[in-house]
């Protein structure tokens, strides 16, 4: 997947820039994360405008992060399962 792609790239430019090599793993792992939620909260927050309910989806973005946060939730088996879970329910929720 892109995202994978772009995370690996965004670790090793850390560990060029002196970050510590042995934790790169950690490193794409958490820019994977991030760019995942960028993704996911942009495509609910693109629908919102187009929709005309953009407070509506930032009211769901907040919620939702607050909620997974301090509930957990079920994981999906790939970040692809998880954006799209994620976007159908944030989407069908404005």
């Amino acid at each position: 997947m892109v995202i994978e792609k772009i995370a690996r790239k965004y670790a090793n430019y850390m560990i060029r820039n002196g970050a510590s090599a042995d934790q790169v793993n950690v490193y794409a792992y958490g820019m994977e994360v991030f760019l995942n939620h960028v993704l996911i909260y942009g495509i609910i927050f693109a629908a919102g405008i187009f929709l005309g309910l953009w407070a509506e989806a930032i009211i769901w973005i907040v919620t939702w992060t607050f909620l997974r946060g301090k509930a957990g939730g079920s994981h999906g088996n790939s970040h692809l399962q998880c954006m799209i879970v994620s976007i159908t329910l944030g989407i069908g929720r404005l």
